[in-house]
C-alpha cells in the first residue's frame, strides 16, 4: 500500500489512512487484547497434555497441506504432547520445544468471521522439521470463537492472499 501512512495511537491502536487514494482519507483502526497469559496462569498451563478435540481437529486440517516434510509431521502429529501459550489458544508442541534449529511456517488459514465481522487465522510452524506452534491469530471479536476445522481454508504458507481486516 504505498503512500499510505501508518500511525499508532497512544492507546496502542495501529491507524491506517490512505490519502488521495481509492479510499481517500479512509481510516482503518485495528486494536490487539493483549491474549498473553499472567505469570500465575503460564505456571498453571506448563504441564504437556494431549491436544483437546478441537486443537486436533485444526492440526489435521493443516496437516492436508502439502509441504516438504509433510509424512513425517503428520506421523508426529499422532502421539504430540501440546501446552497452551495463550488465552487464545496458542499451543506449543513439546518436541519442536525441545528441538532446536529454524523455524519455518509451513501452512495457514482463514476462517469465517464471527459475529462482529472479526476475522481468524491459523498457521502451522515447525522447527528443525518437528511442530513448534499451532497458532490462532484473531483481530478483534472473542478469543473463545472456534469456528469447525472444515470451515478454514487451509493452504501452503505464504500462497493465500493477504487479510484485509
Amino acid at each position: 500500500y504505498r503512500g499510505n501512512q501508518l500511525q499508532m495511537t497512544q492507546d496502542g491502536a495501529l491507524t491506517m489512512s490512505d490519502p488521495g487514494g481509492a479510499n481517500s482519507h479512509r481510516l482503518v483502526r485495528v486494536e490487539f487484547a493483549d491474549e498473553r497469559f499472567t505469570p500465575e496462569e503460564a505456571g498453571a498451563n506448563q504441564s504437556w497434555r494431549l491436544p483437546t478435540d478441537y486443537e486436533r481437529s485444526i492440526l489435521d486440517r493443516l496437516l492436508e497441506v502439502d509441504f516438504p516434510g509433510r509424512p513425517a509431521v503428520a506421523a508426529e502429529a499422532r502421539d504430540c504432547r501440546v501446552r497452551q501459550m495463550d488465552r487464545c489458544g496458542c499451543i506449543e508442541f513439546q518436541s519442536g520445544a525441545e528441538s532446536d534449529g529454524e523455524l519455518a511456517i509451513v501452512a495457514e488459514g482463514s476462517g469465517p468471521r464471527d459475529e462482529h465481522g472479526a476475522p481468524i487465522e491459523v498457521m502451522l510452524t515447525l522447527r528443525a522439521g518437528h511442530l513448534l506452534w499451532l497458532e490462532f491469530h484473531r483481530y478483534g471479536g472473542p478469543s473463545d470463537f472456534r469456528p469447525p476445522a472444515r470451515a478454514f481454508e487451509v493452504v501452503p504458507w505464504g500462497s493465500a492472499p493477504r487479510s484485509t481486516i
